[in-house]
């Protein structure tokens, strides 16, 4: 028998939290609703009428989430997933001015969309040159971001989703995607200091801030008996697994996978 222990990422610390709503809304790329102040004069007047009840659905939901079991908390997602998906969606969008925005961000990974004409209900950029010029201008910017912690730069790299992506799904991926320094970064899932960038790392669902998530690169074990014994493999990607168990079961490999079959783990450079 060939076996293979595979992680799908590695593991390792994390320097800080971003808030790249806040940075986004400082290089004016994104705006907020105005407050509304109220009819009765108040000390508190000041606060946008959505942070309310955005902190109150936010809390509920972790309180919920917190004492329902794992099994009734599955059977509600796949029950009224639409529920979840408002929820997601009013929390992540409900103080965005969405008239006079051209970029947000969505997710815990740094993923950019941008609030384009024609494809999203409030559409501000147009498709073509604009998109371009704006894409180019959030490159040339969020490249400089530097942590005033370490005095080094917070951003590998932005990547155009068609750099990542290809297949008939494009269209559903970011826009722009961030490459963080050494995967030492990710955005915050809290309001928590909202007002700064670099903050502490919070999960929507946790009462701690994190200290640790994924690498980029996961390991792979293989031992079988026409395995090549104490050899590290370089340069294998996760799309490259599946057709390489295949060609271990003697199964034909389709044509059209984008992984390729990692030959030379096996002795003699078969399966």
């Amino acid at each position: 028998t060939t076996v293979f222990v595979i992680s799908d990422c590695g593991a390792g610390k994390i320097q800080s939290g971003v808030q790249v709503n806040t940075w986004l809304e400082q290089e004016g790329f994104l705006a907020r609703k105005e407050a509304k102040p109220k009819a009765v004069a108040s000390q508190k007047q000041e606060k946008p009428k959505s942070g309310g009840s955005r902190h109150l659905i936010a809390t509920l939901r972790k309180k919920v989430q917190g004492v329902m079991p794992q099994g009734l908390y599955f059977w509600v997602n796949n029950t009224f997933g639409g529920v979840k998906d408002w929820i997601q969606d009013y929390l992540a969008d409900s103080d965005i001015d969405w008239s006079k925005t051209q970029i947000s961000s969505r997710g815990k990974e740094g993923d950019l969309f941008v609030n384009l004409k024609g494809r999203d209900p409030h559409g501000v950029v147009n498709p073509g040159a604009e998109y371009e010029a704006v894409r180019d201008r959030l490159i040339e910017r969020l490249s400089k971001l530097v942590d005033p912690a370490t005095g080094l730069p917070a951003v590998d790299r932005v990547y155009k989703r068609e750099e990542l992506y290809q297949g008939p799904m494009l269209e559903w991926a970011p826009d722009l995607i961030i490459g963080w320094r050494d995967t030492l970064y990710q955005p915050t899932e809290s309001d928590k200091d909202k007002d700064k960038i670099f903050v502490a790392r919070w999960r929507e669902y946790m009462d701690w801030p994190t200290t640790g998530s994924h690498r980029m690169d996961g390991i792979c074990f293989v031992k079988g008996p026409k395995v090549r014994r104490g050899q590290r493999i370089d340069g294998m990607g996760i799309a490259d697994l599946m057709p390489t168990w295949l060609a271990a079961a003697n199964q034909p490999v389709p044509a059209d996978v984008e992984g390729r079959v990692i030959s030379n783990l096996f002795v003699g450079g078969a399966a």
